[in-house]
């Protein structure tokens, strides 16, 4: 079995600071590491929560703040 954990070293200090430029930007585009299918499963997961008029929302580390958006809508 394969270990899905990352060791310390695959993220070190600074690295989302480094990305948080295209980060946005990225996501939009499907494009870069973690982003392929990115639209299909933020839709799933808002379908998911089955938002309606009137209901609360937290989104924590909303990174794009997407989740936000589409449930508003």
């Amino acid at each position: 079995m394969t270990n899905l954990i990352p060791s310390p070293d695959a993220c070190p200090p600074g690295i989302f600071d480094a990305w948080a430029d295209d980060y946005d930007r990225e996501a939009g585009a499907e494009t870069g590491f973690l982003f392929t299918g990115y639209t299909r499963v933020s839709e799933s997961v808002i379908a998911w929560s089955n938002p309606f008029p009137g209901a609360r929302l937290l989104d924590l580390g909303t990174g794009t703040g997407i989740y936000c958006i589409r449930s508003s809508a």
